[in-house]
C-alpha cells in the first residue's frame, strides 16, 4: 500500500512541474521588456566631493564631467590687453578705461570721451576696433573747435603683446602708442623727455624711420681699396649729410642723391654720370641712371647694384666707411 503511495506522489510531483515549465515558456514568448529608466547626467563642479573619482566611491556613478570651451570674447580680450593710459610723442594721450576713450593732451583740458562699440580679433595681439566719437568742441575764445567722427582702426601690439606699445592704423597713417602707466597720475609722473626718447627708439623699429646710429653719411671703400695697384676695381662712395652722393673710381665719376629707406638701409641714385674719356676728360653719359642699395651694420655695409647698362666697374660686394 504504501508502495503505491510513494509512485502516486512520484507521478504527480512530475506533472506539476512539466505544468509550471510550460507556463514560463509562454509567458516568456509575450513579455516586453521596459525601456531602463533614463538618470538625468550632473555636470561636475568645482566641489571636491564632485571629482571623478569621489562619485564612484559615494555611489554617484551617473555623474559626468562636462568640458566647456574656454573661450575669451574678443571684445573684453581687446579691453583687458590695452587697459591704462597710452601716449605718443607731441604730449597726446588716450587712457582706455572699460569701453571708454579719454583723450587730451598734457596740462590742458581733455577731449569729449570716445567710446568702443566692436572689436574683431584678426590675430592674437592684433584687432580692428570700431570707435564711437560725437563729441564737439567750439571754443571761439581759445581759437578751438573739434568734432569727432566715429572711426574704424586697426591696433596692432603684435611687437611684444601690449605690454608697452601697439601701431594704431587708421586712414592709411600709422602711429605708435607708448604705454606711460595705468592712471593719469602715473602717466604724468612719465617724464617728457624720457617718453620722447622711448618713442623715437620704438618709432625706429617698429615703423621704419631712420635709425641716427645708423647713418650712411661718410666715404665709404670698396673692400681692398688700392687706387694704385688696384685701380680699376678700387672705388669709393661719398654720401654728405646733406644728401648729396659721388661715386668715383677708374675712369667713372658720378654724381646723384641718397635717402635712407628703412633704419639701415640708404638707397642711391646716380643720375650724372661721366666717364674719363681719353684726350677728351670728363664727357657725360647722357640718360644714364643706376642705382645702389647699401645695407649698414656699423662701419661696413654690403652693396646691391642696379644698372641697366655696363658703364661702371663697381660691383656688388661689400664695403668700410672710412674711420
Amino acid at each position: 500500500m504504501n508502495k503505491y503511495i510513494v509512485i502516486l506522489t512520484s507521478i504527480t510531483l512530475l506533472l506539476t512541474g512539466c505544468a509550471v515549465n510550460q507556463n514560463v515558456a509562454g509567458n516568456s514568448a509575450n513579455k516586453v521588456t521596459a525601456a531602463p529608466t533614463e538618470v538625468p547626467q550632473k555636470e561636475l563642479t568645482d566641489d571636491p566631493a564632485s571629482t571623478p573619482k569621489e562619485a564612484e566611491t559615494s555611489g554617484k556613478e551617473n555623474w559626468v564631467s562636462i568640458e566647456k570651451d574656454s573661450v575669451i570674447d574678443p571684445f573684453d580680450d581687446f579691453i583687458r590687453k590695452v587697459s591704462g593710459v597710452w601716449g605718443k610723442d607731441g604730449g597726446y594721450f588716450q587712457q582706455f578705461d572699460g569701453t571708454t576713450i579719454k583723450r587730451g593732451w598734457f596740462e590742458s583740458d581733455m577731449l569729449p570721451d570716445a567710446h568702443i562699440t566692436e572689436v574683431t580679433k584678426l590675430s592674437d595681439n592684433k584687432y580692428e576696433v570700431s570707435v564711437e566719437d560725437r563729441g564737439v568742441i567750439d571754443d571761439p575764445e581759445a581759437g578751438f573747435e573739434y568734432h569727432g567722427s566715429d572711426y574704424t582702426a586697426v591696433f596692432d601690439g603684435s611687437y611684444d603683446g601690449f605690454k608697452s606699445v601697439f601701431v594704431l592704423s587708421s586712414d592709411d597713417k600709422d602711429t605708435l602708442f607708448v604705454k606711460m602707466g595705468d592712471t593719469m597720475e602715473e602717466a604724468n609722473v612719465y617724464s617728457w623727455e624720457g617718453f620722447s626718447d622711448d618713442y623715437r627708439g620704438l618709432n625706429e623699429e617698429l615703423m621704419g624711420i631712420p635709425d641716427p646710429d645708423a647713418s650712411a653719411s661718410g666715404i665709404w671703400y670698396t673692400e681692398g681699396y688700392d687706387e694704385y695697384n688696384d685701380w680699376a676695381s678700387s672705388y669709393f662712395i661719398d654720401l654728405s649729410p646733406d644728401g648729396s652722393a659721388l661715386c668715383f673710381g677708374y675712369r667713372n665719376k658720378d654724381t646723384g642723391t641718397y635717402e635712407m629707406i628703412n633704419k639701415n638701409t640708404a638707397l642711391i641714385t646716380f643720375d650724372h654720370c661721366e666717364i674719363d674719356s681719353p684726350g677728351e676728360g670728363w664727357v657725360p653719359v647722357e640718360g644714364f641712371v643706376y642705382t645702389i642699395e647699401m645695407t649698414i651694420d656699423g662701419n661696413d655695409a654690403t652693396i646691391k647694384i642696379d644698372a641697366p647698362d655696363v658703364i661702371t666697374n663697381l660691383t656688388d660686394g661689400v664695403l668700410h666707411r672710412k674711420g
